[in-house]
């Protein structure tokens, strides 16, 4: 492995508004291509780049880990009382999955490992998933349960839509969220078409539990991150704070109160491979150096396949020189002439985005603390870096600052005109419901979706106008609360939040309440995927209970 040389400085950020003429996120003048000589890009103009950032977007704290041919820098911010070091721990969200693509395939290069249900064959690429997990993995589509293999369960190819509302439940296990597929239908034919999953990779991760007879996280710890010197990541929170660490608290920023607000962490072992990791940008950069030079301790072959793409994630070019394919865990394509891979990770109140370009030797790495707009600056911070590098002239960068606040106004747009898009044929003058409104309050049952319950008059103070009814599924992973806005008859819109950021909306549900023949509310259909009836991820009936 290529000399390593550490350098780490100190940043801080208020958390007021950018009062600086220029844009944030526009980048300044190029500079001279990284790599020319051995100077530090992390340097001061850097610090008041990465200054206006936080301070615009209101993110308290991030990290950013640089690995340029045989150097290695770090640096983190210090945001009000919110100390950063680079040693401090994040929630690396889905770029979890690329540690799980990599255990997969050391099982296959390994050739150790045989097919539970037919042990004269080894465990291969084609292996379907019922074969590793015959009573677990079982799916609605029987042409589905026996022919999906670990490669679709990797690449999001595998016809079953997100369904991220379903994990969890008292005492759940990573065998409960499995087994509870079974009442899920897919939304498209398997191998059609690319939809983020991330309960596949949940599948994939208790497959290979299966075959290795170990918890996950040590296997990861065992098979990579020990070898590469990776001390500082963990499996779960939990395992990471009894070992002393320095682990970062998820923030959102309240903008009537004009300040961050602390987030308990959510339980989110539960979602293991798909997206449970912590780590801080020093053990990062130590993971993307072993992934430019296709070092040990994975092998040639392991690394060939985390690289080859098994279908288009995306077929629209945007800033990219060709359309976007996706591998194990990662997302590829070609940028300015330079093949990349990168990925991104998000739960509530953290992000992380991930990219490294093998033929120029050059990874970047990006921690914060804060929902979406982590993700946000992650993303500047990476290309003004990867756009230092080449040597790319100012007029040629792509305005990612604006794309991402085209982003960011469509996905709260979307809310305000939630009525027109998921009930465009809606009448001018509403029919009332047919019941008085405590007769629809009560809890619904879903087999996999669990219990959800409907209350009269909804979280106060209410955020959607003329809202009638209160929602809470604090029986999940991703922990929900919402409100009813009624639309015509039983008709209703659904606006779902995190308990942790109860401060915008995260998606919106058309719902139909369906009235029985005695009289009283039987049950309610939801469709999630922010989509009108019969577009969306999905329609799905609860079963009133009580």
């Amino acid at each position: 492995m290529k000399r390593q040389l550490t350098c780490v400085l100190a940043l801080g950020s208020a958390v007021a508004a950018s009062g600086h003429g220029r844009r944030p996120g526009a980048e300044t003048e190029s500079q001279a291509p990284l790599g020319v000589g051995s100077s530090n890009p992390l340097n001061d103009d850097f610090a008041k780049f990465v200054h206006e950032l936080l301070e615009h977007w209101h993110v308290p704290s991030a990290a950013v880990g640089i690995v340029d041919g045989d150097h290695t820098w770090t640096k983190a911010n210090v945001a009000s009382n919110t100390p950063a070091t680079e040693h401090t721990l994040y929630s690396v969200g889905s770029t979890t999955k690329a540690f799980t693509g990599a255990a997969v395939a050391h099982i296959i290069d390994s050739g150790s490992y045989k097919n539970p249900t037919f042990p004269q064959r080894v465990v291969d690429w084609k292996t379907p998933v019922a074969d590793i997990l015959p009573d677990d993995f079982v799916l609605q589509d029987e042409w589905a349960t026996t022919h999906l293999t670990f490669e679709d369960t990797l690449t999001h190819r595998s016809g079953m839509p997100r369904h991220d509302e379903t994990y969890g439940g008292y005492n759940a296990t990573l065998r409960d969220a499995v087994r509870s597929m079974r009442y899920m239908p897919l939304s498209e034919p398997p191998r059609t078409k690319y939809q983020y999953c991330n309960l596949m990779f949940m599948v994939a991760s208790h497959a290979i539990e299966t075959l290795t007879s170990r918890y996950l996280g040590d296997v990861l710890k065992d098979w990579i991150w020990k070898p590469l010197g990776m001390t500082e990541t963990y499996f779960s929170v939990k395992a990471a704070r009894d070992a002393g660490a320095h682990v970062a608290t998820g923030y959102y920023w309240h903008p009537d109160e004009h300040q961050f607000k602390e987030a308990p962490w959510l339980p989110i072992e539960l979602v293991s491979g798909a997206g449970t990791i912590l780590s801080s940008v020093t053990d990062y950069t130590k993971w993307l150096r072993s992934l430019i030079y296709e070092a040990g301790p994975l092998s040639k072959g392991v690394h060939k396949d985390i690289k080859a793409p098994r279908v288009f994630d995306s077929v629209e070019l945007g800033f990219n020189d060709a359309p976007s394919g996706y591998s194990l865990g990662w997302s590829t394509t070609t940028y300015k002439g330079h093949s990349v891979w990168k990925h991104g990770g998000a739960i509530d109140t953290m992000g992380a985005e991930v990219i490294f370009v093998p033929d120029i030797e050059f990874a970047v790495v990006v921690f914060a603390n804060t929902g979406l707009t982590a993700n946000l600056i992650g993303t500047l911070i990476v290309y003004k870096l990867l756009h230092d590098k080449i040597g790319l002239p100012e007029e040629e960068r792509p305005d990612w600052a604006s794309y991402w606040q085209k982003t960011i106004d469509q996905m709260y747009g979307k809310f305000e005109t939630a009525k027109d898009t998921l009930y465009p044929d809606r009448p001018e003058t509403p029919i009332a419901p047919a019941l008085p409104l405590e007769a629809y309050a009560g809890t619904y049952y879903h087999p996999a979706y669990r219990n959800t319950t409907i209350y009269v008059g909804g979280p106060k103070p209410a955020r959607i106008a003329d809202s009638k009814l209160g929602v809470d599924r604090a029986d999940a992973v991703w922990r929900m609360t919402g409100e009813l806005q009624h639309i015509s008859g039983e008709y209703w819109i659904l606006y779902s939040y995190f308990t942790t950021v109860p401060v915008s909306p995260i998606s919106s549900s058309p719902v139909q309440f369906h009235i029985g023949a005695d009289g009283k509310v039987a049950s309610l259909d939801i469709e999630f995927g922010d989509a009108p009836r019969g577009k969306g991820d999905g329609s799905y009936t609860w079963e009133k209970i009580a």
